[in-house]
């Protein structure tokens, strides 16, 4: 084989691993997130409320009229 065509080749192998180690991070990740969305599933599910501010509470919209 060519030294063109074995430099070439390293070159690819090195490619792939790195994708490779990629496409398994990815995947670590989208596990990660599938199991933090089934938790928030299933706080919905049994009725569990996030911490709510006073903010949240009072919905303020620019359409709210004050009277004095």
């Amino acid at each position: 084989m060519p030294r063109e065509d074995e430099s070439r080749l390293r070159e690819l192998e090195k490619t792939v691993d790195a994708l490779t180690d990629e496409l398994i991070d990815m995947k670590k990740r989208v596990s990660e997130l599938e199991d933090d969305e089934d938790v928030e599933i299933e706080r919905e599910e049994v009725g569990v409320e996030e911490e709510k501010t006073e903010e949240d509470e009072v919905e303020k919209t620019e359409d709210d009229i004050y009277v004095a």
